[in-house]
């Protein structure tokens, strides 16, 4: 970490020859400014917080239920928009939809519909227990992260934005 005296150095690279027992050679380290020191100090402030925190008390953090709630009502709204006037969801089934989501990117099938099946190879119970394959493909058909007809002409990132701009709030408030 630079000191006062190194601020006019900032940005360059530093050498020092490392000795070892079977010879020498020289490593390159770029001096951090200090803004990147105060990040790095606030973020060790915060390793203390969150050390004792489950996975899901983590997951939770960023995933909040305002977040839950928005994509509920989002993809409700989608829904209506494509004249399906029956579909429901609910926070918990959202929940469940996004925890599925998250067991299938470590428990990786080859087909989406086999964590539903009762093949021995393949039985996912956690999933199936949780919610149909028919909930979850309804769910996964109306999924939608922004409201249609408030999106902005020319976004590219539109459909996307105000879903990251919710989960990018709630990591600022978790690292800084």
């Amino acid at each position: 970490y630079p000191t006062d005296g190194d601020s006019e150095h900032i940005g360059e690279k530093k050498k020092k020859k490392v000795a070892t027992a079977t010879g020498s050679w020289t490593v390159s380290e770029t001096l951090q400014s200090p803004i990147e020191t105060d990040m790095v100090r606030c973020l060790q402030e915060k390793e203390e917080n969150l050390i004792d925190k489950s996975p899901l008390e983590l997951v939770r953090m960023f995933y909040s239920d305002e977040v839950n709630h928005y994509l509920v009502t989002e993809t409700k709204r989608y829904a209506n928009q494509r004249n399906n006037h029956n579909f429901d969801v609910n926070e918990s089934e959202m929940s469940q939809f996004a925890g599925i989501h998250l067991l299938s990117g470590y428990h990786v099938l080859p087909r989406q519909r086999l964590y539903w099946s009762a093949d021995e190879d393949v039985c996912t119970p956690i999933v199936s227990n949780a919610m149909s394959r028919n909930k979850f493909e309804s769910i996964k058909q109306y999924l939608h992260l922004a409201d249609n007809e408030a999106i902005q002409k020319g976004d590219k990132a539109g459909k996307v934005r105000p879903f990251y701009d919710k989960i990018n709030h709630n990591l600022k408030h978790l690292s800084i």
